[in-house]
């Protein structure tokens, strides 16, 4: 028989998802060998999903600069102990951690996956700009999510287009189809939104970069004027900065409702008419899972073209794409969808079909043949 193949993930503060259940899924196989590390407390919930799997998995609650070092020190030893055949990082800390230890203690392949493109650069993060140039520097393959991401490590951080290989992220499409479903009933009724409304949805962090200091004005001059017009937040628990708190409470309490991005999904943009997203620059997405669950699930969207935006999205043709920075042309955007009827169901239905190649299959498939033995990187 022959022996299993050793692989190695490190997960570091990723939110559990679909994605990465699926990823871990794949290679907990008869033929390979699993050990999956997470970093952080973000990964907890990821971690209790590995732990129902026939892998070896461990979880570390904090990385302070002092601990990543030591975690180094503890992998360089436990990898040239292990000898497995593929590294493979999820996030900045779980990179340093697993590509520095791989580098000086075995002959793994050294993969990362590139979850951001221009992010450290525009929040000002200059330790993540070191990490970003040393996860370059360390990988042999950098997997990213779509040409966008591609684009801007070969044009901006200079990184070799040979060591690039895009595979977009994958989607259980079917989940978004809830059409007549109980659960679309019971997200309404949860957060109190009436049959004859007409329900505007943002999905977001609260971060300058997703560009809600521009959507929400749109948003409040629009309710304003339609009085039966309801927005829903589905955010992160992060801390709201200043500008954009005031910006919010200037939108009717009537008129606002905000679910955690834990909610429902699926049920939350089938509750919607319209959905907003509108990032500042066409670089500060890598990827954007929120332009896709909106077009799977049939929504009227807005957008400004950022990450995989630049590949899927087609004004009015699928969606409604207006500049970046740009709050007259979302308003003005907004006012021709609530006024149209027939154009938010053309462009709902086109949505649909746009995304319809994005599955999880096929993700799992296209990683499956990038870490098959041999390997040709």
């Amino acid at each position: 028989m022959r022996q299993k193949r050793k692989i190695y993930f490190f997960f570091s503060n990723v939110i559990d998802s679909a994605i990465y259940r699926s990823l871990i899924l794949e290679f907990a196989s008869e033929e390979d060998e699993l050990f999956c590390v997470f970093i952080g407390e973000k990964s907890l919930p990821l971690f209790n999903y590995s732990k129902t799997l026939p892998i070896i998995s461990r979880h570390i609650l904090r990385a302070s600069k002092i601990q990543i070092v030591q975690l180094i020190a503890v992998y360089i030893f436990q990898l040239a102990i292990s000898r497995p055949k593929i590294v493979f990082c999820f996030g900045q800390t779980a990179s340093i951690v697993g590509l520095t230890s791989s580098a000086l203690s075995c002959k793994a392949q050294r993969f990362y996956l590139r979850m951001h493109t221009s992010m450290n650069k525009v929040e000002g993060f200059p330790r993540g700009i070191l990490y970003d140039k040393l996860s370059n520097f360390l990988a042999q393959v950098i997997v990213v999510p779509n040409k966008n991401t591609k684009n801007y490590l070969v044009d901006q951080e200079n990184v070799d287009a040979d060591k690039l290989v895009e595979i977009n992220f994958g989607f259980h499409l079917r989940e978004y189809e809830l059409s007549g479903s109980p659960r679309v009933h019971i997200f309404r009724e949860q957060y109190d939104i009436p049959e004859n409304s007409f329900v505007i949805g943002i999905a977001s962090r609260f971060t300058h970069f997703k560009g809600l200091q521009y959507s929400l004005p749109a948003l409040t001059n629009f309710l304003d004027k339609n009085p039966q017009g309801i927005l829903v937040m589905a955010v992160t628990g992060e801390e709201v900065p200043p500008e954009l708190d005031r910006l919010i409470k200037n939108i009717s309490r009537i008129q606002l409702r905000m679910a955690p991005r834990g909610c429902d999904m699926p049920a939350f943009y089938n509750s919607l008419n319209v959905f907003i997203h509108t990032p500042i620059d066409e670089t500060v997405e890598s990827f954007g899972l929120v332009y896709v669950e909106s077009f799977a699930a049939e929504v009227a969207t807005i957008v400004t073209l950022s990450g995989i935006a630049k590949d899927i999205c087609v004004d009015g043709e699928n969606c409604l794409v207006v500049d970046f920075c740009n709050t007259i042309e979302i308003e003005n955007s907004l006012d021709k969808l609530f006024i149209d009827k027939n154009l938010r169901s053309k462009l709902a239905e086109k949505a649909r079909q746009s995304v319809s190649h994005l599955t999880m299959t096929k993700m799992r498939h296209e990683y499956r043949q990038l870490l098959a033995p041999p390997n040709k990187f």
